[in-house]
């Protein structure tokens, strides 16, 4: 008490200001980048401040539905060197080249799926680090030709299962996003009080871009968020009993259920984007974050430290010769104000030279 009395005496009229300023400063803030013209697949370096740092600089699972040897129509394979170990409960899933969005021609499909429910999905993608670090953020495209809520509440499609554990798993559960609700399931208590009708609000036939991120640090619980287009559709908490940690990619694609085949969707999805952080870029085409609706995730690589990063630019469907804006956002998921760049036209090679995920797991 004495060191305080003294400190007030001496600089009264210091102490407010010191402290006030250090949440504003708490966000990035970007200075300069290496080469205001991007192409996409190029590299640019960002320089600024309070960019954290983050190692790996790369994102623990980065999937671009890159296979070579495989046409459209053409069955994905799963296990082995393969991007993802396995099908969602045995169901296929195809690669397609049609449909393609920007400057990505690949991703997959359930067009050809001749399950029950037309269901096509992938699962089993462990997100290295996210059970040390309580996180997982994911974020992914996809494409609905049809309204995927066919059959009202009754149908239980899935777009993405996010699981603790291996299925099943005494005391673990997952964190599920249907196109009419969010809900938690505990393996050994069934579903948890708190079901969120929210809709995803996506719409069809278009790309949404769909993300996700689970917290487990802030409580006994796990609050989980969803995004569409940048908009926040969902932010919920699982149950006050439930100390889970997410960590697995689980039927991602389309989980379709309780409907003929011929009722439901073609679904179309790739880019599929997951770390156990929130920090990351996005080139959007507005000058707030907040007020964007169309954002592409950028690709880091090799640097990432307080005062500079490197990205490989993901223009994504962004338009060629067009303003856009790049912004950073740190581990607490604090945004910098937007850094207002140009698209060139053509293809710096990025979409070839990007490696395959490593470091998966089978999951059983």
């Amino acid at each position: 008490m004495k060191t305080k009395r003294i400190l007030q005496a001496l600089v009264p009229s210091l102490l407010i200001p010191l402290l006030v300023p250090l949440g504003a400063l708490a966000a990035p803030s970007i200075s300069s980048v290496s080469n205001p013209v991007f192409i996409h697949g190029q590299s640019i370096t960002v320089s600024g401040s309070g960019f954290g740092v983050k190692s790996p600089v790369e994102p623990a699972f980065l999937d671009v539905v890159s296979y070579n040897g495989l046409r459209n129509g053409d069955k994905v394979p799963v296990g082995g060197i393969n991007p993802w170990p396995a099908y969602c409960g045995g169901t296929s899933v195809y690669y397609k080249t049609s449909n393609p969005r920007g400057k990505w021609i690949s991703h997959y499909s359930n067009q050809w799926s001749t399950e029950g429910a037309k269901q096509g999905a992938l699962d089993g993608a462990i997100i290295n680090g996210a059970s040390t670090s309580g996180k997982l953020y994911v974020t992914w495209w996809n494409y609905v030709s049809s309204d995927p809520t066919v059959g009202g509440t009754n149908a239980s499609n899935k777009w993405v299962r996010l699981l603790s554990g291996s299925w099943g798993q005494a005391g673990q559960g997952t964190i599920i996003w249907e196109p009419t609700m969010f809900y938690a399931y505990a393996f050994t208590a069934g579903y948890l009080p708190g079901m969120n009708w929210d809709n995803w609000r996506g719409a069809y036939p278009r790309w949404n871009r769909m993300e996700m991120f689970v917290d487990s640090t802030k409580t006994n619980s796990p609050q989980y968020s969803a995004w569409t287009n940048n908009v926040l559709v969902g932010n919920h908490t699982s149950s006050p009993s439930q100390s889970w940690r997410v960590n697995q990619l689980g039927c991602l694609g389309f989980d379709g259920s309780n409907s003929p085949a011929a009722n439901q969707p073609t679904v179309d999805w790739g880019e599929i984007y997951a770390d156990n952080t929130l920090a990351r870029v996005e080139i959007c085409n507005a000058a707030t974050k907040s007020s964007s609706s169309h954002c592409e995730i950028q690709l880091p690589q090799l640097v990432w430290i307080d005062g500079q990063l490197q990205i490989k630019v993901n223009q994504g469907s962004l338009p060629d010769n067009s303003t856009a804006y790049l912004y950073v956002i740190d581990a607490s998921g604090n945004t910098s104000s937007g850094k207002q760049i140009t698209f060139g036209s053509g293809d710096g090679g990025g979409t070839a030279t990007i490696a395959p995920p490593s470091g998966l797991k089978v999951v059983n």
